[in-house]
């Protein structure tokens, strides 16, 4: 019976890296204004020792105090894993939202520059 349960090992696989690394642009230099996380570790309440039975007459399930304190740790991990990618996801909405505008502003300015010329060609050759 100790078998049911256990986890069947695998050879843990990685791919080998690539040749060369990629090279990215360098990102402008910002101010690390990410809010707080909701959730921390010492936030989580521990069950008591004592298990609670409810009146009906359902069967209880009994687990190993280590495999439930492994599970309530990797529930911990994912969940701190998921508010820090919560904050990167952010981050990266608010970097996308600055280069749209420093996009439109420089559209802006090739528009103004583009008139100018254009009415710098009218002055110059319609009079001649």
């Amino acid at each position: 019976m100790s078998g049911l349960f256990t986890r069947k090992k695998r050879p843990l696989v990685v791919p080998p890296a690539p040749h060369e690394m990629p090279t990215f642009p360098s990102l402008p230099e910002i101010e690390d204004k990410l809010e707080e996380p909701e959730h921390f570790i010492d936030d989580l309440e521990l069950p008591s020792s004592e298990p609670e039975f409810s009146e009906s007459n359902q069967m209880s399930t009994f687990v190993k105090m280590e495999t439930f304190q492994a599970v309530l740790a990797d529930v911990v991990s994912v969940r701190s894993r998921l508010d820090k990618s919560v904050r990167v996801v952010m981050r990266l909405e608010e970097v996308h939202e600055e280069q749209n505008n420093l996009l439109k502003s420089w559209q802006s300015d090739i528009k103004v520059i583009h008139e100018k010329l254009n009415y710098i060609d009218n002055v110059l050759f319609k009079r001649g």
